[in-house]
């Protein structure tokens, strides 16, 4: 157990040192780690990536306007997801999840892949 608690610390410090906390137009709401043109990372070529493929550390323009139009039913009907499980499926970089943890959902797993 603590080898896998050292895993997710070391992960987690990983995530931060290359990415930066940001919010979009589109969805303000929501605040994730993504990489952002500021970052060493942006312009990296898949050698020097310490992840890979990580397409979870954008918010592609379509999971964008997905998760407006999402978070606008979400953020404005929080008694629907007050207290209650979600499963988001196809999650991407998770912008809905967190609308769903912001409306007062009690537990919520952002599920994804790459391929």
């Amino acid at each position: 157990m603590r080898a896998l608690a050292l895993n997710r610390t070391f992960v987690r410090q990983l995530i931060w040192s290359h990415t930066k906390l940001t919010t979009t137009d589109l969805v303000p709401e929501v605040s994730l780690r993504l990489i952002t043109p500021e970052c060493p990372l942006w312009k990296a070529t898949p050698e020097q990536c310490p992840f890979n493929d990580p397409y979870w550390a954008f918010f592609w323009p379509g999971g964008q306007v997905l998760s407006r139009q999402v978070d606008w039913y979400i953020l404005d009907n929080p008694h629907l997801f007050y207290k209650k499980s979600v499963l988001d499926v196809g999650s991407g970089c998770g912008g809905s999840s967190l609308a769903c943890k912001l409306a007062g959902a009690s537990y919520v797993v952002a599920n994804d892949i790459d391929q």
